[in-house]
């Protein structure tokens, strides 16, 4: 994206799925992430829930 801003299209499954981010070899917190949940490392995933489209 121009502005700096990486972005990529997956279709997924339906299904909870929990994630975090790589920066410059950092692991990192998804930015404006609003369902976290703690993980083995003492820091928070992000949760995103996959809904049947219709």
């Amino acid at each position: 994206m121009a502005d700096g801003r990486w972005g990529r299209d997956l279709d997924l499954p339906v299904g909870r799925y929990e994630f975090r981010l790589v920066i410059d070899g950092v692991w990192a917190d998804v930015p404006g992430a609003t369902d976290t949940v703690e993980n083995s490392f003492g820091s928070r995933n992000a949760v995103l829930m996959v809904a049947q489209s219709s």
